[in-house]
């Protein structure tokens, strides 16, 4: 398992996380390009990410979220509290799965 923190802090927050099956992002809260960079600096692939998980609704961790989603094509996965408190624009044609808090998420082999 791969782990990267690719930053934190007020400005934005993303944590990289890959198994055998595919990496996910949890949360999202940079610019695509911002992002891309921090990404390429740590060698890791953005095509790489299948999903992204949303802890919470702060806009340094959700910023990003829909244009990733997008560029990428892969789904949201959010608690339906933070999903109804995101600003409707950010995640326009983005495919949003939701779950409680508390529910055991596995995706890819990541658990």
């Amino acid at each position: 398992m791969i782990f990267c923190n690719l930053g934190s802090g007020s400005k934005g927050n993303s944590t990289y996380l890959r198994g055998e099956g595919g990496a996910i992002l949890i949360d999202q809260g940079f610019s695509l390009k911002n992002l891309t960079e921090r990404m390429q600096l740590a060698n890791l692939s953005p095509e790489d990410v299948t999903a992204i998980v949303v802890s919470h609704e702060h806009f340094d961790h959700i910023k990003g979220v829909g244009v990733f989603a997008r560029r990428f094509r892969i789904p949201v996965f959010c608690t339906e509290l933070t999903h109804r408190a995101i600003l409707p624009e950010l995640i326009q044609k983005v495919q949003i799965e939701t779950f409680t808090a508390g529910d055991i998420l596995e995706i890819n082999d990541i658990r």
